[in-house]
């Protein structure tokens, strides 16, 4: 099936070029309009771009905290997950 869905799109539509993707740091993201005005020259001829703005890491208290959370809706009988050890 994934073949006569290739048959579909036509030729033309497969020899575009691909849109530039980028990646800023959290720094260079903190001002996005600025950001924008940095790539726009580069982008301009595609006239689409793709942004994949880098996400800082999350603190341990609320990866802790997300976790805990899943455990519970897991199990919602026992809040206090067991983990079974394995020698090694």
């Amino acid at each position: 099936m994934a073949s006569s869905q290739g048959e579909l799109v036509p030729p033309w539509l497969k020899s575009l070029p691909l849109a530039p993707e980028f990646r800023p740091t959290v720094a260079e993201f903190a001002d996005p309009i600025a950001y924008l005005l940095k790539i726009e020259p580069v982008a301009v001829p595609f006239g689409i771009c793709k942004i994949v703005p880098s996400l800082p890491l999350p603190s341990k208290r609320t990866t802790l905290g997300n976790l805990s959370r899943s455990f519970v809706a897991l199990h919602p009988d026992d809040p206090t997950p067991t983990f079974p050890t394995r020698h090694q």
